[in-house]
């Protein structure tokens, strides 16, 4: 019996991403459907821009934050397949397609949830200044401060 230990296997791990094994050698690929950031300011950025990508994007903000978040899990995945010394196209482009789907899952969960604050928050300041153009405005404001909350609590 000819057991070959230098294949490529690899597995989903939900908390962790993507595990991959080539031999002896064992990567964690670390898939986050939304990192936290490292300082205020770019926490409040980041907020900043989910605030206008919601107005722009609407409902779909969440099925392009998980295809964002795919497409992430798929090159980072097959990357570090790559760096395990893998040739074979197909291996890694199955480890890649696991990527994908963990990435894609975690995006849309958490794309999901800002849609539904933001949502909430900017109706609430519509409501509060009683104008359209100025509650609109503080979606982006009100997507930093919600951002930064988020990341303190995580964090």
């Amino acid at each position: 019996m000819n057991i070959n230990n230098s294949e490529l296997k690899s597995k989903i791990s939900w908390w962790d991403g993507v595990v991959l094994q080539k031999g002896e050698k064992k990567v964690k690929v670390k898939l986050e459907g939304d990192k936290v950031e490292d300082t205020p300011v770019d926490s409040f950025s980041e907020g900043a821009i989910k605030g206008f990508a919601f107005l722009l994007m609407g409902p779909a903000y969440p099925f392009i934050a998980g295809a964002l978040k795919g497409y992430e899990g798929y090159t980072k995945t097959q990357k570090t397949a790559e760096k395990l010394g893998e040739t074979d196209a197909w291996k890694k482009a199955k480890a890649g397609f696991k990527g994908a789907l963990v990435g894609g899952t975690k995006g849309f969960g958490h794309g999901i949830l800002d849609y539904m604050v933001l949502q909430g928050l900017t109706a609430s300041a519509i409501a509060l200044t009683g104008t359209g153009p100025g509650g609109l405005l503080l979606a982006l404001v009100v997507g930093g401060v919600y951002n930064l909350v988020k990341d303190a609590i995580r964090s």
